[in-house]
């Protein structure tokens, strides 16, 4: 279980609180740090963690821990472009195929 400045972080919630409320580069970075030691694909994770929060917000955390989006990478899709790209991974995962990344 992690453990972060006193507080165990349960779940992906927990764990984006904690890097969220990291004020520097470096902060965060030791956050990560401790996350991988515990989850080896916890880049994946925060990568697409990041989907859920806006674009600034996104942009600093992958900027500071060198993260991406699993499916957009480095591209910040709109709205419309997350939509169709959800829809065409679950076809795509419904059909057996592996899904590829649309941006």
């Amino acid at each position: 279980m992690l453990n972060w400045k006193g507080k165990e972080l349960v779940t992906y919630g927990d764990i984006m609180d904690a890097i969220l409320a990291c004020e520097t580069p470096e902060e965060m970075r030791a956050c990560m740090d401790a996350y991988r030691a515990e989850n080896p694909h916890a880049d994946g994770s925060i990568g697409y963690m990041t989907g859920y929060y806006d674009n600034e917000t996104a942009k600093r955390v992958k900027r500071w821990l060198g993260v991406r989006h699993p499916i957009f990478d480095g591209h910040d899709p709109t709205p419309k472009e997350a939509f169709g790209a959800g829809k065409k991974w679950a076809g795509e995962s419904r059909a057996g195929k592996e899904a590829e990344p649309t941006c």
